[in-house]
C-alpha cells in the first residue's frame, strides 16, 4: 500500500515547479495567441494546440517517472531512500 501522507510530498515536489512555470508563462501565451488570432484564427489554434501537446507530453513524462519512483519508494509501507 502507498503511504499517501509521505508520498504527497514527492508529488508536490514534481508537480509544483512545473505548474508554477505554466502559470507564470500564461500571460505571454495569451498575448501571443491573441495576436495570432487577429492575423489568423487558424494560426492561433495551431499554436495553442501545439503548446498543449508539448505540455501534455512533458507532464506525461514527469508523472510516468514519478509513478515509478513512488512505487519503488513506498511499496508495502516501507519507505526506501
Amino acid at each position: 500500500y502507498l503511504k499517501w501522507q509521505s508520498a504527497i510530498e514527492d508529488v508536490r515536489a514534481a508537480r509544483d515547479p512545473v505548474e508554477a512555470r505554466y502559470f507564470d508563462e500564461m500571460p505571454a501565451i495569451d498575448e501571443k495567441a491573441a495576436a495570432l488570432y487577429k492575423k489568423s484564427p487558424e494560426k492561433a489554434s495551431k499554436y495553442l494546440t501545439g503548446l498543449t501537446w508539448e505540455r501534455m507530453a512533458e507532464m506525461h513524462g514527469i508523472y510516468s517517472k514519478l509513478r515509478d519512483q513512488l512505487v519503488t519508494k513506498y511499496t508495502n509501507n516501507r519507505v526506501r531512500p
